[in-house]
Parts: C-alpha cells; sequence; structure tokens
C-alpha cells in the first residue's frame, strides 16, 4: 500500500459517528471488502478516514483515488462539501458540519475582500460575491462573516444559519428536538430569544400545498421567495429564499418568483414596490402573489395594474400558522396575482380554485 496519512486539520472537519454507525460501517467493510476508494491529496486523506482506519485494523485492501486541488483551502471546502452531499442530514447537522472549519471559512472571507470578491473554491470556480467589509473589525462582525460563508456552502438563508447558531451556543438540549422534527428552529429560536421574529405582530402564515403546487405548474420552478421562513419551505422548495433576518427587500430576486408578502400594510405595500422594481429591471421572469383582496388599498392597484391575469379564489384560504400549525383565515378574501407569457396556462390551472381574469 501507499503511504497514506492522517492530516489533523482535515479529520477534524468530519462529523463522528455514533458507535452503533461505527460498527454497522465496520461490519460493512469486514464482510464486503472496502468497496470506495480512500481519496487522498498530497499524501493526505480527504475521504476515508474511518474506511482507512478498519481496514488497516483488519489488513483489508483499499483502492486510493488521488485527488487535484490547486491549494489546501480547496482541499478543505471539498472536505466539507462532500461531507454535506453524501449525508441525508437535517438543517442542523448541515451547518454544523459546515462550522467544524470556523478559521477557515474566516480565511476565506479576507480572501474574498482581497481579490474583489472573488474566490475559488472546492472544483471549480465560485461565483462572485460581494466581499464582505466586516472583515477585521470586532468579533460579532467576523461571525457575521462567517454566517454568510456557511450560508453559500449549504445553501441555507443567513437567517436559518445565525438562528441555528444561537441555539448551538445558548440551549443546544434543542438541537436534537429539532432534528427529530419535535419543534421547528423558528419555535426554538423564539423559546431562547424570549420574542418573536415574525415581520410584523401578524403571525407567519403556511400557504396550502395545493396553491402552491399550481404555481410551480404554471411556472415550471420556484426560483427566488423574497418572504419565507424555514418551516414554509418544506412545501415551497424555492432554490432561494429569504427570511425575516435576511430581509429580502435588500436582497436580488431572480426567475420565478413566489411571493406571500407579510400582512402589515406598510410591508405589503414595499414587497409590492419591490417587485414591480425587480419587473422592469428585468430580473424575473414570471411571478405569482398571494395578497388579501384589498382593492381600495393603492398596493392593490399598483400590484394589478401591470399583471397578466388575476384570479379571486373563492371562498377564504385556510392557512396555517408557522410553528404550530394551527388553522387562520384571514378577514379579507385572497386573490392570486399572476405576471407571465402563460396566461392560458394559469387559467387552465387556477380556474379551479375561483374566478381568473385575464388583464394582457
Amino acid at each position: 500500500m501507499a503511504n497514506i496519512r492522517i492530516d489533523k486539520e482535515f479529520s477534524t472537519l468530519l462529523p463522528k459517528l455514533s458507535a452503533e454507525e461505527y460498527g454497522i460501517l465496520e461490519e460493512s467493510i469486514r464482510k464486503e471488502g472496502c468497496r470506495e476508494p480512500i481519496c487522498v491529496w498530497n499524501g493526505a486523506i480527504v475521504d476515508g478516514h474511518l474506511r482507512y482506519e478498519i481496514c488497516t485494523k483488519y489488513d483489508i485492501s483499499y483502492e486510493i483515488r488521488e485527488m487535484q486541488f490547486d491549494s489546501r483551502d480547496q482541499a478543505m471546502l471539498w472536505i466539507i462539501r462532500n461531507q454535506l452531499s453524501r449525508r441525508n442530514l437535517s438543517l442542523v447537522d448541515k451547518v454544523l458540519i459546515a462550522q467544524k472549519g470556523t478559521a477557515f471559512l474566516k480565511e476565506k472571507a479576507r480572501k474574498k475582500q482581497s481579490d474583489g470578491g472573488k474566490y475559488k473554491g472546492g472544483m471549480k470556480e465560485a461565483e462572485p460575491v460581494e466581499a464582505s467589509d466586516n472583515i477585521g473589525k470586532s468579533s460579532d462582525d467576523q461571525s457575521i462573516s462567517v454566517r454568510r460563508e456557511i450560508s453559500e456552502i449549504t445553501g441555507l438563508s443567513e437567517g436559518t444559519v445565525g438562528k441555528i447558531q444561537k441555539i448551538e451556543k445558548e440551549c443546544p438540549d434543542l438541537l436534537e428536538a429539532i432534528r427529530c422534527g419535535e419543534i421547528s428552529i423558528n419555535k426554538a429560536y423564539k423559546t431562547i430569544s424570549g420574542s418573536s421574529v415574525s415581520r410584523s405582530s401578524e403571525p407567519e402564515l403556511l400557504t396550502p400545498s395545493a396553491i402552491i403546487e399550481s404555481a410551480r405548474k404554471v411556472m415550471g420552478s420556484i426560483d427566488t421567495d423574497p418572504a419565507s421562513n424555514d418551516e414554509a419551505q418544506e412545501q415551497i422548495r424555492a432554490e432561494t429564499y429569504y427570511t425575516a433576518e435576511d430581509d429580502g427587500l435588500t436582497r436580488e430576486w431572480f426567475g420565478n418568483i413566489w411571493l406571500n408578502p407579510p400582512r402589515s400594510t406598510e410591508l405589503v405595500s414595499r414587497f409590492t414596490e419591490q417587485l414591480i422594481s425587480e419587473l422592469s429591471a428585468g430580473h424575473i421572469r414570471s411571478a405569482i402573489v398571494l395578497v388579501d383582496n384589498a382593492t381600495d388599498t393603492a398596493w392593490f392597484q399598483m400590484l394589478t395594474a401591470r399583471s397578466s391575469a388575476v384570479c379571486f379564489h373563492e371562498g377564504p384560504v385556510r392557512f396555517a400558522e408557522a410553528g404550530n400549525k394551527r388553522s387562520v383565515t384571514p378577514k379579507h378574501g385572497q386573490v392570486i396575482v399572476y405576471y407571465g407569457p402563460d396566461t392560458e396556462k394559469f387559467y387552465d390551472v387556477f380556474s379551479i380554485m375561483g374566478n381568473v381574469f385575464k388583464l394582457m
């Protein structure tokens, strides 16, 4: 066998197996051999530490695969991403795995700043990102920078990452309850913070799955949900979503938009203005918006002025309140507003829910 070694810094990035999980892996390798190669870079293992340990213990042969990275940083980023991609992980575990590389992620953020926001990570060049202006400042600022890096690596919103970090720091016992589905991340966060993180005094309402799936059928996909929460994403599954903490009004919207804005007059007005702005800038391919039927308001007139079609939902939409799934029915009726080229498809899909009027 070739000489390979354990790099302590690389090995600390890996999640530990429970005694039961280790036993299952050990038994599998002893019975069936080592079916996956040990991946190494410059002689150091980057994937397969436990397989190597077990094979060495029982003198079992294994295959070696040489990996190519331009730098140690690339190798470390690959290790983290490889772990995230290979396991059926909860949101909590994704953050905790990525967080193991905190020192490395701080350095990664510094590199982004020094080279104007570009960084070559993993096996390919990452998309350019805005450089952080917080590096080198207070520890709180540096924590925010690391949070951004964890968000980028895991695909979770910065708000979600921040909540999980706070829960781990202040009440780690809640993490297992989140993993088991006994409590949502939002509810756990509210429990330890002692205050609501909603955008307004109104509860965050989860849209019925029938409306979500109809929107997906019309647009083909949901690329951006700018006013969301983690619980809602179990149904919506947007490529990018923003929570109250992320503040979707300050973020980039793109592609096909699903929007169920907060129900305060001020915020629904601001989200309407942002939607129109993004449409005018050409950032949006299509959009479907669910709002109260408030035809007498300025924001409603603005929202429908450029829309392609509108569905007046027959009867009240029965939402579920985020955090406890209690049924909530708003005082107003609801309308579903469509912006896009396929008004015929919107009509076909949504006419079963209420009267549809084509406006363009």
